[in-house]
């Protein structure tokens, strides 16, 4: 299964942003006090949405997803950026945020050639047209009052109330 961490179609990510503008200072942090700078730059730019805990789990998500590709190494419980992979990770966000920006980020663009529309063949009078055949699926047997376990017999005795009930 292939892993996508790439942007989502929501708008530019100020979360992740954020981190790795705090991840390119030179320097290592634990994760608390790098939530500390991150939460606080998020609060005096009024991003912060969501709670400080809810906030606090996205951020170490995409911290996470950062470790695994490779963008931030972890060493024991401190973190420090990788200062190429930061610059091609602020490069592709400041192309995605330029997108954003236009409104192109989720519709083609708007001179685009249009392609002739597909012509959809009907029957003419005698003509057939191919039809698929789907497999059908044949219904269970139902017990009915002569059902197989039994036969007559045992559906006379459930019609009378007469039950096998502890009969040996």
């Amino acid at each position: 299964m292939k892993l996508n961490f790439s942007f989502s179609v929501r708008g530019p990510d100020r979360v992740s942003e954020e981190l790795a503008t705090v991840l390119s200072k030179k320097g290592s942090w634990e994760f608390k006090s790098l939530f500390e700078m991150v939460h606080a730059n998020l609060r005096s730019k009024d991003l912060a949405r969501g709670g400080e805990e809810m906030l606090r789990l996205r951020t170490h998500e995409k911290l996470q997803n950062f470790v695994f590709s490779g963008i931030v190494k972890k060493n024991g419980k401190e973190y420090t950026g990788v200062p190429k992979a930061l610059a091609a990770f602020f490069k592709t966000s400041a192309e995605f945020n330029q997108r954003f920006a236009s409104g192109t980020h989720c519709r083609p663009p708007l001179n685009a050639e249009v392609s002739e529309p597909r012509k959809i063949k009907t029957a003419t009078k005698g003509e057939k047209v191919g039809k698929t055949k789907l497999p059908v699926r044949k219904a269970p047997e139902r017990l009915g009052k002569e059902g197989k376990k039994g036969g007559k017999a045992a559906a006379k005795g459930r019609a009378s109330g007469k039950s096998r009930v502890g009969v040996r």
